[in-house]
């Protein structure tokens, strides 16, 4: 009908926008059955050592350890028997739970945060909940039954109800959140270049602790950012990762490792539209109140991840400065042929080529650093390219100069099924005059 055209076209995720459907994987993930808490299994323990040692002490005093023989195995069994059925009680029930996960993008000039995310919603029975939200934010629930009716009602007092929604006991069902919300406090990554490399600070504000923190230049490998408890950090070219790596763990609890699924969908190299616009510092936190009243009964948990500016200062003059490679735009060189092997929007190189090709390549430096006299670079090349040979050259206005050339580039390397050879090698630019 007319109707549900235009409600398809004013609720459909439009072209340049986040879709918050990438999350439903990773919140299908965090609704499960409760591991019991250390202090529930401590305090069992700190009771079976209290009784054993009052239980001694008392028949010692009495003359009675015989009564031991039939006294520690009974507390035993008695502690034993409680840790079994508190074992039983959490896995054989799962809680009512909403997982959470929010995407907050903030706005460099006016410290406002567009949240977009999903809810996750879990009932163990079947019943009918209302989720209301202030202030024009929106938490709408994704219908199970195409023939179902629901209602989205919005007040004159910018309440929006979603009534009326169906939960189906042991079923996940999803609501899209949008909204709009102002930080009290200013959310950026302030650095600048210096000689250890990017060098600066991250203010969270109300945000909170920030974790896996990683900064994003697209089409740029990430940055790794480690900070301490004051959000000072220390970057350089040796927390560069890796392709479609955004955390920086060799070993990843579950959560990380739903958080890189998260990120790779997010920031996939071939959707139709470059995301994030701008460099950006990525750190999950947690999810911010957006005036969404939950219904009652649900335990509530979830996280957020933050996309806040990046503000680099200028490197001061006669200063020395590295960096990353985060930070370096890479495209055709100019004054020479372009080269189809690159794609200078996805930042990848087409693959199953058979032809030999020269692809000259130009590294611009960040406008924070410029103007600059160079003296080094280092130049990593990871490539699989067997009986064929690899040079590396050099580019003077129309004229190459040949740096080193390489036969049959390839190595076999440990925990990794692909076959890469990393060749370093440090070369002096040629400067012009």
């Amino acid at each position: 009908s007319a109707l549900q055209t235009i409600a398809g076209r004013l609720f459909a995720n439009r072209e340049g926008r986040v879709d918050p459907q990438a999350l439903q994987s990773s919140l299908q993930q965090q609704i499960g059955y409760r591991v019991p808490s250390r202090s529930i299994a401590m305090s069992v323990l700190g009771g079976y050592c209290f009784a054993l040692l009052a239980s001694g002490g008392i028949l010692a005093k009495r003359k009675r350890l015989d009564a031991l023989s039939w006294l520690v195995p009974g507390i035993t069994i008695t502690a034993t028997v409680v840790l079994v059925a508190i074992g039983i009680a959490h896995t054989t029930s799962v809680p009512s739970k909403i997982a959470l996960g929010q995407l907050l993008e903030i706005a460099p000039q006016t410290n406002e945060a567009r949240v977009t995310g999903l809810a996750a919603i879990y009932d163990h029975r079947s019943r009918n909940i209302d989720l209301t939200a202030e202030h024009r934010n929106w938490l709408i629930p994704s219908a199970s039954d195409q023939s179902a009716i629901q209602r989205l009602v919005w007040s004159d007092d910018d309440r929006v109800t979603a009534s009326d929604m169906e939960t189906n006991a042991g079923s996940i069902g999803f609501a899209s959140m949008h909204g709009q919300v102002a930080m009290l406090e200013h959310v950026a990554l302030e650095a600048e270049f210096n000689e250890s490399g990017l060098v600066g600070k991250l203010r969270t504000g109300e945000l909170g602790t920030a974790t896996d923190a990683v900064i994003v230049a697209p089409p740029a490998p990430a940055l790794a950012v480690a900070l301490n408890d004051d959000g000072i950090f220390t970057a350089n070219e040796e927390q560069v990762l890796s392709a479609e790596q955004y955390i920086a763990s060799t070993l990843m609890t579950d959560e990380q490792r739903r958080r890189q699924d998260y990120f790779r969908a997010l920031l996939n190299p071939g959707d139709t539209f470059v995301f994030p616009r701008r460099p950006s510092v990525f750190f999950w936190c947690n999810p911010v109140d957006v005036g969404i009243r939950m219904p009652e009964g649900f335990l509530v948990a979830g996280s957020a991840l933050a996309v806040a500016p990046l503000e680099i200062r200028r490197t001061p003059p006669d200063t020395a400065f590295r960096v990353p490679s985060t930070f370096l735009e890479m495209t055709a060189a100019q004054g020479q042929a372009k080269s189809s092997a690159y794609n200078r929007r996805t930042g990848q190189w087409v693959k199953g080529l058979t032809v030999a090709s020269e692809t000259p390549l130009r590294f611009q430096l960040p406008a924070e650093v410029l103007p600059c006299e160079l003296s080094t670079a280092t130049l990593t090349i990871r490539i699989n390219a067997p009986s064929r040979e690899l040079q590396v050259k050099t580019y003077r206005t129309t004229e190459s100069q040949l740096v080193r050339a390489f036969r049959s580039p390839i190595r076999s390397e440990e925990h990794t099924s692909e076959l890469q050879s990393h060749l370093n090698l440090v070369c002096r630019l040629l400067l012009e005059k």
